[in-house]
């Protein structure tokens, strides 16, 4: 009884680890998935700003 009852609660804290990694790994999916749409949407934003930037600066240097 008492061997049946170690065997068991040894898988249950398999089963747990597993599903720690599980939940690990779809919260690293989840970041990737919305840094590349913010990465999309804040690029072009982030690009026009620098290129006006450098367009102001390099006017003034001149």
């Amino acid at each position: 009884m008492c061997s049946d009852y170690l065997i068991s609660a040894e898988n249950f804290r398999v089963v747990n680890f597993s599903l720690k990694i599980q939940y690990v790994f779809y919260f690293i999916l989840f970041c990737i998935f919305i840094g590349m749409i913010f990465a999309e949407i804040i690029s072009p934003v982030f690009i026009k700003i620098c290129s006006r930037l450098c367009y102001v600066c390099n006017n003034y240097s001149c």
